[in-house]
């Protein structure tokens, strides 16, 4: 009986062990960034909670120290909150090419940023990402639009979001 409940106890011991072992091993580690995904019309925009629906517009960011990236339904909302934190916390932000929808780096994005009645975007806020140059220029020429790398764009951001961010 006696070595029975030990048995016991150690096959107890060992399935916890593996599962606590299983757990830690698929976190992040320091450093580690998950793979990015975004289930359409399920996830929920981090700022606003409007379902992403259309992935041209969707944008996502890592934050050191979470499990899992922080997703938006659109540029601007995301734009809203990169501008409040501290940057050296953010490990990637990632937006979508407007014409493709893949999924492209900030630092090698392009960004048009036109008139909110021209370039509608599901908050709209009129930012759109592109992959390639050409193709963010041919779009800032239909809506009338300004081409900018990622920089600008953070520059741009208290007049592109208006009141909707409160100011510093």
């Amino acid at each position: 009986m006696v070595r029975k409940t030990i048995v016991m106890v150690i096959a107890v011991t060992a399935v916890i062990a593996f599962v606590v072992s299983v757990f830690f091993t698929s976190l992040p580690r320091g450093g580690e960034i998950p793979e990015l995904v975004i289930h359409l019309d399920q996830d929920k925009c981090n700022r606003c909670g409007m379902l992403i629906s259309d992935v041209r517009f969707a944008a996502a960011m890592f934050v050191e120290g979470e499990l899992d990236f922080r997703k938006y339904d659109d540029i601007g909302c995301m734009l809203a909150e990169y501008i409040t934190l501290d940057k050296d916390m953010i490990m990637e932000v990632i937006v979508h090419d407007y014409v493709s929808g893949e999924a492209v780096k900030v630092e090698e994005a392009w960004f048009v940023v036109a008139p909110r009645d021209k370039l509608v975007t599901p908050m709209g806020y009129g930012v759109a990402a592109f992959k390639n140059l050409e193709d963010a220029e041919q779009v800032a020429g239909e809506y009338g639009g300004e081409v900018m790398k990622w920089e600008g764009l953070v520059d741009k951001a208290r007049h592109i979001l208006g009141e909707a961010i409160p100011h510093a």
